[in-house]
């Protein structure tokens, strides 16, 4: 599988990068909603490149684990507070399938905002829905700095016994901070077998 390691200086630039797209659009969004759990620090991120205080999060549910997903996306916790008429930014990290983007944006537009703008950091070229803004485009698998964690056992599993665990997770984009990380969460690096936690 091919990844593409998105590390926390990516995502603030990535999500700067967004923040000036909103911006020169001339959208000025009364709320951001954050779509759980992709979207969650993006969503802080943005809430604070673009001064808008007022945030929520939306909860879909769609991939099983890293690498394989969910036949169905679901909406798991929905927005807690009204939105009609205002403007409003959907927000969530990649659009891969569009599945859970589709089924987020419906549930948005189902309460009434005035407008709405759905942005992404990446798109995937095959997602169905595509946002208003996204700022990269990506066949790869993407690792995210708050999913280290996840990516590490997911490629674990796939390495298979005889695999250079470290390596691999370096060729993935790992860090050697990363990988210090890693260890303290209990991950043993030269044994694939490890149980992790």
């Amino acid at each position: 599988m091919d990844y593409l390691f998105v590390s926390w200086e990516d995502i603030e630039r990535l999500t700067a990068r967004l923040a000036v797209e909103v911006r020169g659009r001339g959208f000025k969004p009364d709320i951001i909603v954050g779509v759980s759990r992709g979207g969650l620090a993006p969503t802080r991120i943005l809430s604070d490149f673009l001064d808008v205080r007022d945030v929520i999060i939306l909860g879909v549910a769609f991939y099983e684990e890293i690498g394989r997903t969910g036949s169905e996306p679901v909406i798991t916790h929905p927005l807690s507070r009204g939105i009609r008429g205002k403007r409003v930014i959907l927000l969530d990290d990649v659009s891969d399938t569009g599945g859970s983007l589709a089924i987020a944006k419906r549930h948005v537009e189902s309460l009434g905002p005035s407008e709405m703008l759905v942005c992404t950091l990446h798109r995937k070229p095959w997602s169905t829905c595509d946002p208003d803004i996204f700022i990269e485009e990506t066949d790869r698998w993407i690792i995210y700095g708050w999913e280290k964690l996840e990516a590490a056992e997911h490629i674990r599993e796939n390495l298979g016994i005889e695999g250079d665990y470290a390596g691999s997770l370096r060729a993935a984009g790992f860090s050697s901070e990363d990988l210090k990380l890693l260890e303290i969460l209990g991950i043993d690096l030269f044994d694939p077998d490890s149980p992790g936690q």
